[in-house]
Protein backbone atom coordinates (compact mmCIF):
# COMPACT_ATOMS: atom_id res chain seq x y z
CA UNK A 1 0.00 0.00 0.00
CA UNK A 2 1.66 3.62 -0.98
CA UNK A 3 2.39 5.87 1.47
CA UNK A 4 0.04 8.34 0.25
CA UNK A 5 -2.79 5.83 2.20
CA UNK A 6 -3.76 6.43 5.26
CA UNK A 7 -6.30 4.82 6.94
CA UNK A 8 -9.14 7.40 7.83
CA UNK A 9 -10.17 7.51 11.92
CA UNK A 10 -13.91 6.89 10.60
CA UNK A 11 -12.72 3.10 9.69
CA UNK A 12 -11.48 1.87 13.29
CA UNK A 13 -14.22 4.00 14.89
CA UNK A 14 -16.39 1.81 13.00
CA UNK A 15 -14.96 -1.48 14.87
CA UNK A 16 -15.70 -3.06 18.51
CA UNK A 17 -14.52 -6.00 20.01
CA UNK A 18 -16.95 -9.02 20.94
CA UNK A 19 -16.34 -11.11 24.43
CA UNK A 20 -18.22 -13.79 26.41
CA UNK A 21 -18.69 -15.04 29.74
CA UNK A 22 -16.39 -17.37 31.31
CA UNK A 23 -18.27 -18.80 34.21
CA UNK A 24 -14.92 -21.08 35.24
CA UNK A 25 -12.94 -18.13 35.86
CA UNK A 26 -15.76 -15.14 36.42
CA UNK A 27 -14.18 -13.23 33.76
CA UNK A 28 -15.36 -12.41 30.21
CA UNK A 29 -12.95 -12.89 27.00
CA UNK A 30 -12.22 -11.99 23.98
CA UNK A 31 -14.27 -13.61 21.07
CA UNK A 32 -13.46 -11.75 18.12
CA UNK A 33 -14.48 -8.15 16.03
CA UNK A 34 -17.57 -6.39 14.71
CA UNK A 35 -17.74 -3.56 13.14
CA UNK A 36 -21.26 -0.96 12.63
CA UNK A 37 -22.85 -0.32 9.18
CA UNK A 38 -25.72 1.57 8.87
CA UNK A 39 -28.85 1.41 6.22
CA UNK A 40 -30.65 4.98 4.96
CA UNK A 41 -34.59 5.02 5.27
CA UNK A 42 -36.40 4.65 2.47
CA UNK A 43 -37.60 8.23 2.74
CA UNK A 44 -34.75 10.47 3.88
CA UNK A 45 -35.15 12.23 7.54
CA UNK A 46 -32.18 14.35 8.72
CA UNK A 47 -29.84 11.89 10.06
CA UNK A 48 -31.72 9.42 11.19
CA UNK A 49 -30.46 5.73 10.15
CA UNK A 50 -31.23 2.06 10.56
CA UNK A 51 -28.38 0.56 12.84
CA UNK A 52 -26.46 -2.64 12.41
CA UNK A 53 -23.32 -4.72 14.19
CA UNK A 54 -22.15 -7.18 11.63
CA UNK A 55 -19.77 -9.91 12.25
CA UNK A 56 -18.75 -13.31 11.42
CA UNK A 57 -21.34 -15.92 12.35
CA UNK A 58 -18.47 -18.58 13.54
CA UNK A 59 -17.89 -15.94 16.06
CA UNK A 60 -21.20 -15.93 17.52
CA UNK A 61 -21.32 -20.21 17.07
CA UNK A 62 -18.24 -20.43 19.13
CA UNK A 63 -19.71 -18.35 21.74
CA UNK A 64 -22.68 -20.85 21.93
CA UNK A 65 -20.59 -23.80 22.07
CA UNK A 66 -19.28 -22.89 25.18
CA UNK A 67 -22.74 -23.11 26.52
CA UNK A 68 -21.97 -20.94 29.37
CA UNK A 69 -23.96 -17.87 28.84
CA UNK A 70 -26.33 -16.45 26.60
CA UNK A 71 -24.78 -13.33 26.38
CA UNK A 72 -22.98 -11.58 23.86
CA UNK A 73 -20.85 -8.88 24.82
CA UNK A 74 -19.75 -6.04 22.90
CA UNK A 75 -17.25 -3.27 24.28
CA UNK A 76 -17.86 0.17 23.21
CA UNK A 77 -15.45 2.97 23.51
CA UNK A 78 -17.07 6.17 25.13
CA UNK A 79 -15.68 9.97 24.51
CA UNK A 80 -13.41 10.77 27.49
CA UNK A 81 -14.17 7.35 29.90
CA UNK A 82 -13.36 3.57 29.30
CA UNK A 83 -15.35 2.00 26.98
CA UNK A 84 -17.97 -0.06 28.16
CA UNK A 85 -19.83 -3.26 27.67
CA UNK A 86 -23.20 -3.52 25.54
CA UNK A 87 -25.32 -6.62 26.04
CA UNK A 88 -27.05 -8.54 23.46
CA UNK A 89 -28.17 -12.35 23.78
CA UNK A 90 -27.57 -15.15 21.22
CA UNK A 91 -31.07 -15.12 19.85
CA UNK A 92 -30.93 -11.18 19.00
CA UNK A 93 -28.42 -12.17 16.48
CA UNK A 94 -29.71 -12.92 12.86
CA UNK A 95 -27.78 -15.31 9.92
CA UNK A 96 -28.83 -15.64 6.14
CA UNK A 97 -32.18 -16.94 5.88
CA UNK A 98 -31.42 -20.05 3.90
CA UNK A 99 -27.54 -20.44 2.85
CA UNK A 100 -25.92 -22.02 5.96
CA UNK A 101 -22.37 -21.18 3.81
CA UNK A 102 -22.80 -17.47 4.32
CA UNK A 103 -20.57 -16.62 7.55
CA UNK A 104 -22.43 -13.23 8.15
CA UNK A 105 -24.45 -12.61 11.53
CA UNK A 106 -25.99 -9.11 12.50
CA UNK A 107 -27.56 -7.76 15.46
CA UNK A 108 -29.69 -4.97 15.13
CA UNK A 109 -28.95 -2.44 17.05
CA UNK A 110 -31.31 -0.14 19.06
CA UNK A 111 -29.60 3.27 19.19
CA UNK A 112 -31.36 6.05 20.29
CA UNK A 113 -29.61 9.67 20.92
CA UNK A 114 -29.22 8.87 24.76
CA UNK A 115 -27.39 6.51 24.05
CA UNK A 116 -25.70 7.41 20.57
CA UNK A 117 -24.62 10.41 22.54
CA UNK A 118 -22.60 8.25 25.08
CA UNK A 119 -20.55 6.16 22.71
CA UNK A 120 -17.72 7.11 20.18
CA UNK A 121 -18.21 4.93 17.09
CA UNK A 122 -18.86 5.42 13.55
CA UNK A 123 -21.07 3.59 11.01
CA UNK A 124 -20.17 2.39 7.65
CA UNK A 125 -22.85 2.75 5.40
CA UNK A 126 -23.94 0.21 3.09
CA UNK A 127 -23.58 2.50 -0.19
CA UNK A 128 -19.74 1.62 0.71
CA UNK A 129 -20.21 -2.50 0.21
CA UNK A 130 -17.92 -3.50 -3.19
CA UNK A 131 -20.79 -4.64 -5.94
CA UNK A 132 -20.47 -6.40 -9.76
CA UNK A 133 -20.78 -2.62 -10.63
CA UNK A 134 -18.19 -0.98 -9.34
CA UNK A 135 -15.54 -3.96 -9.60
CA UNK A 136 -16.44 -3.54 -13.50
CA UNK A 137 -16.38 -0.05 -13.36
CA UNK A 138 -13.02 0.25 -11.70
CA UNK A 139 -11.28 -2.93 -12.88
CA UNK A 140 -11.13 -4.87 -9.38
CA UNK A 141 -8.89 -7.52 -9.13
CA UNK A 142 -5.81 -9.31 -8.15
CA UNK A 143 -3.32 -6.36 -6.49
CA UNK A 144 -5.54 -3.81 -5.56
CA UNK A 145 -4.63 -2.71 -2.06
CA UNK A 146 -6.65 -3.76 0.75
CA UNK A 147 -6.70 -3.22 4.59
CA UNK A 148 -8.32 -4.94 7.76
CA UNK A 149 -9.33 -3.16 10.92
CA UNK A 150 -9.58 -5.33 14.31
CA UNK A 151 -8.76 -6.94 17.05
CA UNK A 152 -4.99 -7.95 18.10
CA UNK A 153 -5.66 -10.40 21.37
CA UNK A 154 -2.47 -9.28 22.26
CA UNK A 155 -2.99 -5.79 22.71
CA UNK A 156 -6.49 -4.94 22.86
CA UNK A 157 -6.23 -2.12 24.73
CA UNK A 158 -6.79 -1.73 28.67
CA UNK A 159 -8.98 1.59 28.91
CA UNK A 160 -10.28 1.69 25.16
CA UNK A 161 -10.95 -0.86 22.58
CA UNK A 162 -7.52 -0.23 19.98
CA UNK A 163 -7.90 -1.68 16.77
CA UNK A 164 -5.25 -2.55 14.82
CA UNK A 165 -5.00 -1.98 10.95
CA UNK A 166 -3.36 -4.57 8.92
CA UNK A 167 -2.36 -4.00 5.34
CA UNK A 168 -2.49 -6.72 2.24
CA UNK A 169 -3.43 -6.75 -1.62
CA UNK A 170 -6.32 -8.83 -3.35
CA UNK A 171 -4.95 -12.41 -4.03
CA UNK A 172 -7.57 -13.60 -5.69
CA UNK A 173 -11.63 -12.75 -6.90
CA UNK A 174 -14.50 -14.74 -5.76
CA UNK A 175 -14.24 -16.65 -9.75
CA UNK A 176 -14.99 -19.69 -7.80
CA UNK A 177 -16.37 -21.61 -4.38
CA UNK A 178 -13.67 -22.44 -2.14
CA UNK A 179 -13.22 -25.33 0.30
CA UNK A 180 -11.40 -24.15 3.56
CA UNK A 181 -12.33 -27.24 5.41
CA UNK A 182 -14.43 -25.31 7.81
CA UNK A 183 -18.53 -25.72 7.84
CA UNK A 184 -19.24 -22.87 6.10
CA UNK A 185 -17.60 -24.51 2.74
CA UNK A 186 -18.24 -24.52 -0.08
CA UNK A 187 -18.32 -20.35 0.28
CA UNK A 188 -18.36 -17.37 -1.69
CA UNK A 189 -14.96 -15.65 -1.11
CA UNK A 190 -12.53 -13.78 -2.16
CA UNK A 191 -8.49 -14.17 -1.01
CA UNK A 192 -6.39 -11.97 0.42
CA UNK A 193 -2.77 -11.64 1.42
CA UNK A 194 -2.55 -10.25 4.29
CA UNK A 195 -2.03 -12.13 7.73
CA UNK A 196 -5.00 -13.03 10.15
CA UNK A 197 -5.54 -14.40 13.22
CA UNK A 198 -7.90 -15.33 15.68
CA UNK A 199 -9.15 -11.88 17.12
CA UNK A 200 -9.62 -10.58 13.72
CA UNK A 201 -12.46 -12.95 12.68
CA UNK A 202 -15.39 -10.43 11.77
CA UNK A 203 -13.04 -7.65 10.86
CA UNK A 204 -14.11 -5.29 8.18
CA UNK A 205 -11.66 -5.95 4.82
CA UNK A 206 -11.57 -2.94 2.94
CA UNK A 207 -10.51 -2.13 -0.55
CA UNK A 208 -8.96 1.05 -1.43
CA UNK A 209 -8.46 1.84 -5.45
CA UNK A 210 -5.77 4.78 -5.33
CA UNK A 211 -6.56 8.02 -6.88
CA UNK A 212 -5.35 6.63 -10.54
CA UNK A 213 -6.26 3.26 -12.13
CA UNK A 214 -4.53 1.55 -14.73
CA UNK A 215 -8.03 1.25 -17.39
CA UNK A 216 -8.05 -0.01 -21.30
CA UNK A 217 -4.14 0.69 -21.10
CA UNK A 218 -4.67 4.42 -19.62
CA UNK A 219 -3.58 5.50 -16.48
CA UNK A 220 -7.12 7.41 -15.91
CA UNK A 221 -8.03 9.55 -12.51
CA UNK A 222 -11.00 8.17 -10.30
CA UNK A 223 -14.20 10.32 -10.54
CA UNK A 224 -14.74 9.60 -7.16
CA UNK A 225 -14.56 11.15 -3.70
CA UNK A 226 -13.86 8.45 -1.55
CA UNK A 227 -11.78 5.64 -3.03
CA UNK A 228 -12.93 3.25 -0.43
CA UNK A 229 -14.78 0.19 -0.58
CA UNK A 230 -16.04 -2.36 2.09
CA UNK A 231 -14.84 -5.38 0.68
CA UNK A 232 -16.60 -7.71 2.90
CA UNK A 233 -15.41 -9.58 6.23
CA UNK A 234 -12.83 -11.81 7.51
CA UNK A 235 -13.44 -15.76 7.80
CA UNK A 236 -10.59 -17.48 8.33
CA UNK A 237 -6.97 -18.16 6.93
CA UNK A 238 -4.94 -21.12 6.16
CA UNK A 239 -2.42 -22.60 8.33
CA UNK A 240 0.86 -25.00 7.16
CA UNK A 241 1.44 -27.84 9.23
CA UNK A 242 4.50 -27.90 10.70
CA UNK A 243 5.90 -31.15 13.35
CA UNK A 244 8.50 -28.67 14.72
CA UNK A 245 6.89 -25.55 15.17
CA UNK A 246 3.50 -26.30 14.90
CA UNK A 247 1.06 -24.51 12.45
CA UNK A 248 2.17 -21.37 10.31
CA UNK A 249 0.00 -18.49 9.19
CA UNK A 250 0.11 -19.25 5.69
CA UNK A 251 -0.42 -15.82 4.96
CA UNK A 252 -3.82 -15.76 3.20
CA UNK A 253 -7.17 -14.78 4.47
CA UNK A 254 -10.63 -15.37 3.48
CA UNK A 255 -13.06 -12.68 3.03
CA UNK A 256 -16.77 -12.96 3.06
CA UNK A 257 -17.73 -10.14 0.15
CA UNK A 258 -19.71 -7.37 1.41
CA UNK A 259 -22.77 -8.57 -0.73
CA UNK A 260 -23.46 -11.37 1.89
CA UNK A 261 -23.42 -8.68 4.82
CA UNK A 262 -25.98 -7.13 2.82
CA UNK A 263 -28.38 -9.98 1.80
CA UNK A 264 -28.55 -10.58 5.47
CA UNK A 265 -29.53 -7.10 6.36
CA UNK A 266 -31.77 -7.29 3.48
CA UNK A 267 -33.34 -10.25 4.10
CA UNK A 268 -37.38 -10.05 4.80
CA UNK A 269 -37.16 -9.91 8.44
CA UNK A 270 -35.06 -6.89 8.87
CA UNK A 271 -35.86 -5.30 5.99
CA UNK A 272 -40.00 -5.46 7.48
CA UNK A 273 -38.67 -4.54 10.97
CA UNK A 274 -37.52 -1.46 9.15
CA UNK A 275 -40.34 -0.46 7.40
CA UNK A 276 -42.23 -0.61 10.83
CA UNK A 277 -39.97 1.47 12.49
CA UNK A 278 -40.11 4.24 9.68
CA UNK A 279 -44.30 3.75 9.85
CA UNK A 280 -44.38 3.97 13.16
CA UNK A 281 -42.28 7.40 13.26
CA UNK A 282 -44.18 9.33 10.44
CA UNK A 283 -47.23 8.10 11.83
CA UNK A 284 -46.07 10.34 15.30
CA UNK A 285 -45.00 13.49 13.47
CA UNK A 286 -48.07 13.72 11.44
CA UNK A 287 -50.08 12.74 14.86
CA UNK A 288 -48.12 15.73 16.85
Amino acid sequence: MGAVVQIPDDIRQCVAFIYFDNKKTGTVELAGTGFFVSVPWKRPSGDLLHPYFVTAHHVIAGIQSHGESERVLIRLNRPAERAGLSISTLSDWVRHPTDTAVDVAVLPWGLDEVVASKIDIRFIPVSMALDSGAILQHRVGPGDDVFVAGLFVHHPGRERNIPIVRVGTLAAMNDEEICDGSPYAPLDGYLIEARSTGGLSGSPVFLHLGYTRWIDLQVKTLQVENPLYLLGLIHAHWDESNQEAGPINMGIAIVVPAQRIIDVINQEELATKRQAVEDEFWNDSQAE
